[in-house]
């Protein structure tokens, strides 16, 4: 028995071994038809089933030699989820049927065969081999077979996964779980665990899910790297698995397993990754202790609030040969689900300081706006090693445009590429330095990565502001596709607040951004130099330039970052934060951002409050 459900969440399907295919209304929970029949005769013994992305077909595997097939060649049926009927039946590959999947763009369906090549009570036509579980790849466009290999192995689940940019496909092989290339059908990595297939992602793709029977566990596997994370104890023989969000839950935070290190004899770097928290209003403290009891110091998390995919924060001055433990505490008005506070440790410093720094593997997770790029070091003990620059280009031999870098030294070697093309391969390369020199890969290249997120509509056009001053008085820096820069001399710093900086007075401030025409516009983001933001703020939209109606104001801040506040009080240079306003969508030409510069930082040596420094606008045509 396997179970798919709809889009929209509507409908659930069930294939029943031996008892048809049962429809089942979500909303009051019971079955309201059942599928035993076909334009052929019977629906024989569903098997593996799957619903497209669009919802408007499920594809059903089967055994029992149901007609138009026979005996080894068991068809594969699609069913229409408006009229719940069988439209097409397609019987001519070898196929006694196990597991089916659709992958996320619905042109290719994945289906395994079960023992229809290697048992010798079948005719084995069409089998380039008789090795268990051939996965036959399906173009249901067509109904022809555009791949075909084989799982060798003795699950007969055939469970098939795809990551949720639908380019690589998961399934259990001879020799653990595999991963293919739904482009080439290559196999790009096996990893090493004993698995029936069922692998389940984090919405952004993170984190991966997979059983393993034989240990009655849950492996999570972080996708980037293809490394073990962690392994969960469950109940016994797991098979399959999937992953939900329940409606009323997406506003509370869910902590996932946190993870402290020693970079160095002297710092400690830590790791928060969570779900949830949709309205973005959790923060993260982390605090250390020579005991796991306390008392504890505060060194990262100042209270701003933020919906990343994780947070990190590094510190140091810590005594070499010595034990630690870090409390990693999240805080959401809207609630917690899962283990809080999490106490890490003991995480002891090596006794020996080694000035060069150690570089690990760089790695590169595709965001819904950016590339992030984070490459690990350790050792370092005087802190002074730097990300020199990250750069990006569509060959692996460049040419290369430089993102980020080079930073202050001990800033997080973190890097958000911005600006890029949907559905476009981009190759990364990251250099890091340090005068005492650099052990481990250096310079890196990373690639191809896929970028499927959303395209910035403000890069590179037209924008107008009210005086800048300074440093950066070019308003043109807010539309360059960089939210990260070397130092605190880029972006735009608008003149004003209280403190009337570069003369300006306090009041409201602006900058409009002319798209070039009309267009859907459900999203801003924008990027700030902490702590030179406003606390209110609006978004305001307009199709000829004149009359502005407003489509968003806030009065509080809801900073997104995936780095907060260093030890003791550096920031990750260039911006600190981000901020968002999601709304409509609305069509505009224009888009005008505004604040109140009189509602930004308190500078209590001055007595009045700071102008605005923000490094990036961008608008997207979704939220």
């Amino acid at each position: 028995m396997t179970v798919t459900i709809t889009p929209d969440g509507r409908k659930a399907y069930v294939s029943n071994e031996y008892g048809g295919v049962s429809v089942i209304d979500t909303s009051t929970n019971s079955v309201i038809r059942t599928i035993t029949s076909t334009p052929f005769g019977s629906i024989g013994c569903p098997e593996g089933i799957a619903v497209t992305p669009d919802g408007t077909r499920i594809y059903l595997n089967t055994q029992c030699a149901a007609p138009p097939g026979r005996s080894g060649h068991d068809p594969i049926f699609a069913i229409d989820t408006e009229t719940d009927t069988v439209t097409t039946g397609f019987d001519t590959i070898p196929n006694v049927g196990t597991g089916l999947g659709v992958n996320p763009n619905g042109n290719q369906i994945w289906a395994s065969g079960g023992d229809a090549c290697s048992s010798t009570a079948y005719d084995r036509v069409g089998c380039d081999e008789t090795r268990k579980n051939p996965v036959h790849v399906i173009n249901p466009a067509t109904n022809t077979v555009i791949a075909r290999f084989f799982l060798g192995v003795g699950w007969w689940y055939g469970f098939h996964s795809f990551s949720p940019d639908g380019r690589f496909a998961y399934y259990a092989g001879d020799s653990g779980l595999v991963v293919v290339d739904t482009t080439t059908f290559n196999v790009v990595r096996t990893l090493g665990i004993s698995t029936t297939g069922s692998v389940a992602f984090t919405a952004d793709g993170a984190l991966a899910y997979t059983t393993i029977p034989s240990l009655n566990a849950v492996a999570v596997i972080d996708p980037a790297t293809y490394t073990l994370v962690a392994a969960i104890p469950v109940g016994i023989t797991p098979t399959a698995i999937a992953i939900t969000t329940f409606e009323g839950d997406e506003n509370k935070v869910i902590p996932e397993m946190a993870s402290a290190q020693a970079g160095g004899a002297t710092w400690i770097t830590v790791s928060s990754p969570f779900r949830g928290d949709a309205n973005g209003n959790s923060y993260t403290v982390y605090e250390y202790s020579t005991s796991g009891s306390g008392p504890w110091t505060r060194v990262c998390g100042d209270g701003a609030a933020g919906e990343s995919a994780w947070r990190h924060c590094a510190f140091g001055d810590l005594t070499p040969n010595r034990d630690y433990f870090v409390r990693v505490t999240f805080a959401d008005p809207d609630g917690i689900v899962g283990t809080n506070p999490q106490i890490l440790g003991p995480v002891r410093t090596p006794a020996t300081a080694v000035a060069a720094v150690t570089v690990g593997t760089a790695s590169a997770s595709v965001q819904d706006k950016h590339i992030l790029v984070s490459v690990p070091i350790s050792q370092d003990s005087n802190l002074n090693s730097r990300l020199q620059s990250v750069e990006i280009g569509t060959s692996i031999s460049g040419p290369w445009t430089q993102k980020c870098g080079p930073y202050a030294t001990f800033n997080p070697k973190l890097c958000r590429l911005a600006g890029l093309t949907q559905n476009t391969d981009y190759w990364v390369r990251a250099t890091i330095t340090d005068p005492d020199g650099v052990n481990g890969p250096n310079p890196q290249i990373i690639g191809p990565v896929r970028y499927t997120g959303l395209t910035n509509l403000a890069l590179g056009k037209p924008i107008t502001a009210d005086p800048g001053w300074g440093c950066c008085p070019d308003p043109r820096e807010l539309v360059d596709g960089r939210i990260q820069n070397p130092d605190w001399t880029y972006g735009f710093a608008w003149a004003g607040g209280t403190c009337r900086w570069g003369g300006g007075s306090p009041g409201w401030k602006q900058a409009t951004i002319d798209l070039g025409s009309p267009q859907p516009v459900g999203r801003v983001d924008w990027w700030s130099y902490s702590p030179e933001h406003p606390t209110t703020w609006k978004v305001s939209v307009s199709t000829d330039g004149s009359t502005y109606a407003e489509v968003f104001s806030a009065t509080e801040l809801r900073c997104r970052t995936e780095t907060q506040q260093f030890y003791p009080g550096a920031y990750w240079v260039s911006p600190a934060c981000g901020f968002s306003a999601k709304f409509g969508p609305v069509t505009a030409r224009y888009v005008r951002y505004s604040f109140d510069d009189r509602t930004t930082y308190f500078i209590p040596s001055l007595g009045c409050t700071t102008h605005v420094w923000a490094t990036e606008l961008e608008v997207y045509s979704a939220p």
